[in-house]
């Protein structure tokens, strides 16, 4: 699937044996997105320079997610619990 904006910037998704997203590219280049899944078919991570991984308990809640970033060790844990939802 290609998206192309009025500015002629595009992007191809690539997609899974599952059709879900895997791959999106940017202007024909390398993969700026890649998306990974639990055997479940829940989303277990994305990779974009800055790594996000959700934890999934066994009932598939999501008790907490991780960013890990590219340009060195720091890593936030934040539990799912304490994010509130605004209207």
């Amino acid at each position: 699937m290609r998206i192309t904006h009025p500015d002629g910037i595009y992007f191809d998704m690539s997609h899974d044996a599952l059709n879900r997203p895997y791959y999106l590219f940017a202007n024909g280049g390398a993969a700026i997105v890649v998306n990974h899944y639990y055997p479940t078919g829940a989303l277990y991570a994305i990779g974009h320079g800055v790594s996000t991984v959700y934890g999934r308990d066994p009932v598939q809640r999501l008790p907490w997610m991780t960013h890990g970033f590219s340009g060195g060790p720091a890593r936030s844990s934040i539990p799912t619990a304490t994010i509130r939802r605004t209207s």
